[in-house]
């Protein structure tokens, strides 16, 4: 690890904690940010940074709001969010540690029924109240009546439209 990513996570710490690092060890979290298990005294946190998309903080903040949002539903195990900011530049999303563990006999039962209650949580509209990020990508979030038509207007016609402007696509294949 550098010396740059351990300074900034230091001064992450002492954002959240009092207490001293003990250990960190990089662990895997997606393919576009720098994922760390950082332990003290009291607590272990997951932390994730990134400076390499200029939106890092914006992108992290949004996951932030997210995630707590899941969590309103009960429906799914959602790790707290303990922070989320900008530190130097890096963008940050400091996150409560959940153990992993061997998944019991009943681990795939219990998670499509999770995922199934989760997915009986309604609103009057489809979409969300800012813009966030698939990936590195923004994402629309704009308000539909429909759910057929946000996804069409804020998921695919954005991705067949980046398709196209990067020749994957012809203008033509859209609009068929």
């Amino acid at each position: 690890m550098s010396l740059p990513v351990r300074k900034a996570l230091s001064r992450i710490l002492d954002r959240i904690s009092d207490s001293e690092i003990k250990e960190v060890m990089s662990v895997s979290g997606g393919d576009i940010n720098q994922a760390f298990s950082l332990k003290t005294r009291e607590a272990r946190y997951f932390i994730k940074i990134n400076t390499n998309i200029p939106d890092a903080p914006t992108m992290f903040q949004e996951e932030a709001k997210s995630l707590k949002v899941l969590a309103t539903s009960k429906c799914v195990n959602v790790p707290r969010v303990i922070d989320v900011g900008a530190i130097d530049s890096y963008g940050y999303l400091v996150l409560e540690w959940i153990e992993t563990r061997k998944a019991g006999k009943d681990a795939n039962r219990t998670l499509g029924t999770q995922l199934a209650e989760l997915h009986q949580v309604t609103a009057e509209q489809c979409g969300w109240s800012t813009h966030n990020f698939i990936g590195t990508l923004p994402q629309k979030n704009d308000f539909h009546t429909s759910w057929k038509d946000f996804y069409i207007h804020c998921r695919l016609l954005p991705q067949f439209e980046l398709a196209s402007k990067h020749e994957y696509l012809s203008p033509k294949m859209i609009s068929d």
